[in-house]
């Protein structure tokens, strides 16, 4: 079997839940983050079918998110960069070249070394992630963070200063130098 196949079947087992339950380390570090509390609005559910976190109110609360992976994916983001929360972690797949993703670059990101080992609905033990995470940080307690986190990887932050000075690729003219 080739690597391709190998890579599609595996792909292929991920897409069979949606479901990916947020180790108990990485729940344990979000905690003491935060202080000891906070507000998951996609908590493991174990199969038990809850009230979707989308539509809930997260307005001033400290928030935690690992959502649904998958094509479902976008509401959840727009939620976590638009809603009244006081801050917010999201746990998602660090896919930078999607639509989805693109809004992320805005915050703080932690990408992870390695592979996030989740546990699985319906199968025993944790399970690697098929693709490399972040961890997204919308807040103002940007150190905080970073000191944090930064042992599960490399700390990014998009500065803008002057950025918005500075020629678009489109607006650069194409006439031919004489």
């Amino acid at each position: 079997m080739g690597k391709a196949t190998a890579l599609q079947r595996l792909n292929n087992r991920w897409r069979a839940t949606p479901e990916w339950y947020t180790p108990a380390w990485l729940l344990q570090r979000i905690a003491d983050f935060y202080g000891g509390t906070y507000y998951d609005p996609c908590p493991a559910s174990q199969g038990v079918v809850a009230e979707s976190g989308l539509f809930g109110d997260w307005k001033g609360k400290r928030v935690y998110c690992n959502p649904p992976y998958g094509r479902g994916i976008e509401p959840w983001i727009i939620k976590a960069a638009t809603d009244p929360a006081r801050e917010v972690i999201l746990l998602v797949p660090a896919y930078t070249d999607t639509k989805w993703f693109a809004p992320l670059f805005a915050y703080d990101l932690c990408f992870i070394k390695g592979r996030v080992y989740f546990e699985v609905m319906g199968k025993k033990g944790e399970h690697p992630a098929p693709h490399p995470s972040v961890l997204v940080y919308r807040g103002r307690r940007h150190r905080q963070f970073a000191d944090a986190f930064s042992d599960l990887g490399p700390i990014m932050r998009t500065y803008r200063s002057k950025r918005d000075a500075q020629p678009h690729l489109l607006e650069v003219s194409a006439e031919p130098v004489a």
